[in-house]
C-alpha cells in the first residue's frame, strides 16, 4: 500500500492557481495581444532609426543621396504613420495609413512588375540635389525604380529579430500578471 502527506501553505498554492488560471481569460488575450502590437510598433521605429529591415540587413543606399535618412522624406511622415490597427483577444494587427509603404518590396525592376518606370508625359521629374533643372529637380525618361526596403517582416517570412523580442515581451507580462 503507497501512502503520502503533503504539508504546507495550500492558501498559497490556491492562490497561484488563480492567477494561473487567470491567464486563460479574454482580458488576458487582449492584454498579451496588445503588448505584440506595441513591440511590434517598437521594432518598426528601431528599424527606421537603424536603417535596417526586420532580419537586420541594411536598407539600399538612396541612389540619388539628399542628405537625408533613407525613406525619411521631408517629413518622416510614413515612420510616423503606423499605428495598433486592432487589438483584441484573438489578434494584434498593426498597420499604416500611408500609401507609400505599399513600395516597401520595391518598385519597378526591383518590384512586382520587374519593368522600368516610364515616364507618360516627356519626363519624370525627381527632386532633390542634381545638377541643373529647377531647384536641384532632375529629369528622366525612365528609372529602374527602388530596391526593396521592408519596414516589417514578410508574411511567408518570420522575423529572428522580431520573434526574440516579442518572446521576451510576452515572457514580461505573463510574469508581470504571474507574481
Amino acid at each position: 500500500m503507497l501512502s503520502a502527506s503533503l504539508s504546507g501553505d495550500f492558501g498559497k498554492l490556491t492562490a497561484f492557481g488563480k492567477r494561473i488560471g487567470g491567464l486563460a481569460t479574454p482580458a488576458f488575450a487582449r492584454g498579451i495581444n496588445k503588448e505584440f502590437a506595441d513591440e511590434a510598433l517598437y521594432q518598426v521605429q528601431v528599424g527606421f532609426a537603424q536603417e535596417k529591415d526586420p532580419y537586420g540587413t541594411p536598407w539600399f543606399p538612396k541612389v540619388f543621396n539628399d542628405g537625408r535618412k533613407i525613406l525619411r522624406g521631408k517629413s518622416g511622415k510614413l515612420e510616423r504613420s503606423f499605428f495598433r490597427r486592432y487589438v483584441g483577444p484573438d489578434a494584434a494587427i498593426i498597420g499604416t495609413n500611408n500609401p507609400e509603404a505599399r513600395f516597401q518590396g520595391g518598385t519597378g525592376i526591383f518590384g512586382p512588375s520587374g519593368k522600368r518606370i516610364t515616364a507618360r508625359g516627356r519626363a519624370l521629374r525627381i527632386p532633390g540635389t542634381g545638377r541643373g533643372g529647377k531647384n536641384g529637380a532632375m529629369f528622366f525618361r525612365s528609372v529602374k525604380g527602388a530596391r526593396p526596403r521592408l519596414m516589417v517582416p514578410q508574411q511567408w517570412r518570420p522575423s529572428p529579430i522580431w520573434n526574440r523580442a516579442l518572446r521576451q515581451r510576452a515572457a514580461a507580462y505573463i510574469l508581470s500578471r504571474v507574481r
